[in-house]
């Protein structure tokens, strides 16, 4: 479907490049320079939000690396997406990033 219809870009593995995809979690308030981070894909971006004190480990890997990153730290996963509710609206916020 992605060669014929030409729409790669839309899954979450898609590279964006290096710092393709800008993301912080909430607060407003913790949205300063220092607290973004800059994703390749859309998934590494969704994985970095269920750990996000260890976001930096996401920043330059592939969709299937930051899958086993997550899957080796299952432990110290943050239930509510670093502060944005849950798994749908931790997606929102990535594809709203990933698209803006």
């Amino acid at each position: 479907i992605d060669v014929m219809c030409g729409a790669a870009f839309l899954g979450n593995a898609f590279d964006l490049g290096a710092g393709g995809l800008r993301l912080a979690p909430p607060p407003v308030e913790a949205r300063n320079a220092r607290n973004f981070r800059s994703f390749r894909n859309a998934e590494a971006a969704y994985q970095a939000l269920k750990c996000w004190h260890m976001s930096q480990q996401y920043t330059e890997v592939s969709a299937d690396d930051a899958l086993a990153i997550a899957q080796r730290h299952t432990r110290r996963v943050d239930p509510n997406f670093g502060g944005l509710g849950g798994p749908w609206q931790a997606m929102w916020s990535v594809l709203r990033s990933k698209f803006s």
